[in-house]
């Protein structure tokens, strides 16, 4: 998969000097070929060796090439002026977002399946063991699904390449994928490591979502229809933290054994109450046109317009 892979961006590379349509077509039709391949094919892996094995090197030698094709096809490319060429050129303009999603998630992918490799049996029928345990795996994945969506939008920016943004815009339904998959394997937020990886990647997907909105104050005859996604991504992650501090006094009722007791009533009873009361007071803090004049990300852009 890999090898075609890369044939399929050096074909389209020649098809790119040499003005031909048709090298750049085989070209991409060899980079679907190569995906289809690796996804049939695509095991769990197991493997003593991290990175240096079948599968992460071939995700990522599908992702790579497709990314490179996807920069290249950001321009018109020449071609011949034949109908056929044509023709060609005007489905070939729409193909580089797709080709970048199509690289990105193969990027994700590598990492996924490196992720949960496994290491060969110490001896013949002997089965092969996780690298990391199952709460692990989960949580190294969110942050690697989380740092790719970050570190493309960062590269995205310097390279003036709006479509590079575009993955960012999950990173919360990663984050609740994550926080579902974790509570059901009955893992808590205040477990290691989930202490330390739950700051990390809520910082920055609130990085992310303040560059999309500091995006939709620049564009602003988009703005509307930004505003209604950032406002939405604003209130789900308010949902979020809300849930995280929950299964945080979930773990403490557990620990000191008060489920059978009223005091995990009144612990429920008094947070609800008092998350309720700051969500309240923060959010009230611009809840006018001239009070958002005023405030603080993130107030000025999650709160909606009274006016």
């Amino acid at each position: 998969s890999a090898v075609w892979a890369l044939e399929g961006a050096g074909a389209f590379w020649v098809g790119m000097r040499q003005a031909r349509w048709m090298p750049r077509a085989f070209g991409l039709v060899l980079q679907v070929v190569a995906a289809l391949g690796f996804l049939v094919g695509v095991d769990k892996t197991v493997s003593a060796f991290p990175f240096a094995n079948p599968a992460f090197l071939g995700a990522m030698l599908i992702a790579l090439p497709a990314i490179a094709i996807a920069w290249w096809l950001r321009k018109p490319l020449e071609h011949s002026g034949s109908p056929w060429a044509r023709g060609y050129a005007e489905v070939e303009k729409g193909l580089s977002s797709a080709a970048y999603l199509y690289g990105f998630f193969f990027w994700c992918l590598a990492w996924l399946v490196e992720i949960s490799r496994r290491l060969p049996g110490s001896e013949q029928g002997v089965a092969p063991e996780a690298v990391f345990s199952e709460s692990t795996t989960q949580l190294l994945g969110v942050v690697a699904l989380i740092v790719s969506a970050a570190f493309s939008m960062r590269l995205g920016a310097k390279l003036r390449w709006p479509i590079m943004a575009w993955p960012s815009r999950l990173s919360l339904f990663v984050l609740m994928i994550g926080f579902v998959l974790q509570t059901g394997s009955g893992h808590r937020v205040l477990n290691t490591p989930a202490w330390v990886v739950w700051p990390l990647v809520l910082w920055m997907h609130y990085w992310m979502l303040r560059q999309h909105d500091r995006l939709a104050g620049e564009e602003a005859s988009n703005r509307s229809s930004s505003f209604g996604v950032s406002h939405f991504s604003h209130t789900a992650s308010a949902w979020l933290i809300t849930l995280l501090v929950a299964d945080c006094l979930w773990l403490g009722i557990d620990r000191g054994n008060l489920w059978s007791t009223s005091w995990a009533g009144v612990v429920l009873l008094i947070s609800a109450i008092v998350m309720l009361m700051l969500l309240t007071l923060w959010a009230g803090k611009a809840s006018s046109a001239e009070a958002r004049a005023t405030a603080r990300w993130p107030q000025a852009a999650s709160s909606p317009d009274t006016r």
